[in-house]
């Protein structure tokens, strides 16, 4: 018995164990990266939409430069994710002012239009988005068309009512109406 009470005894330790503290920074702490503009993307793509919002404010509050427009346009598609549409199209129509020739502005701008039943304003920013392509563009096809079936120009191809339409990320800042839930 004693030697059992000896055995023990060695096995537990004298002194407390010290906590082991990460020395890792945390992953999201947007207000210190170099980069809030890159990070806010890498948010995007994470769901981290409230996040990300806040690093493309920072960005944009900072006077970060990009190529014309594009931190506008990020400021309204998380806006947009995140269901505050009036912000989102305002910043949305600041990206198409700064940038007349982005397919991506125009597509987001047009799906968020479309979401606030502006459908006049959600027509002319897919048409924009479709012959800025040259009608190359898949997505700003897609989106025409699905605006051209709400609006009773075109025959539906299926029967199915489309009244839950959501973004659908479709490459790095295209965005697709797609039914059901977003990513």
């Amino acid at each position: 018995m004693l030697i059992l009470l000896v055995m023990l005894t060695a096995c537990t330790p004298q002194e407390p164990v010290p906590q082991m503290r990460s020395v890792m920074p945390t992953v999201y702490d947007v207000d210190q990266v170099d980069d809030p503009l890159a990070t806010g993307h890498l948010l995007m793509r994470a769901g981290q939409y409230e996040l990300a919002l806040r690093a493309f404010t920072r960005a944009y509050a900072s006077g970060q430069t990009g190529p014309s427009g594009q931190i506008e346009a990020a400021l309204g598609t998380v806006n947009a994710r995140l269901g505050r549409l009036r912000a989102a199209k305002r910043f949305l129509e600041i990206a198409v002012d700064k940038a007349p020739a982005s397919v991506e502005a125009w597509n987001n701008l047009g799906v968020v239009a479309l979401s606030m039943q502006d459908l006049a304003t959600a027509r002319n920013a897919f048409q924009t988005a479709f012959a800025l392509s040259s009608g190359s563009n898949e997505v700003a096809r897609a989106n025409l068309a699905r605006i051209e079936e709400l609006q009773g120009d075109v025959v539906p191809v299926s029967d199915t009512a489309h009244t839950d339409l959501t973004l659908v990320r479709q490459g790095s800042g295209r965005y697709l109406l797609g039914e059901g839930e977003a990513e």
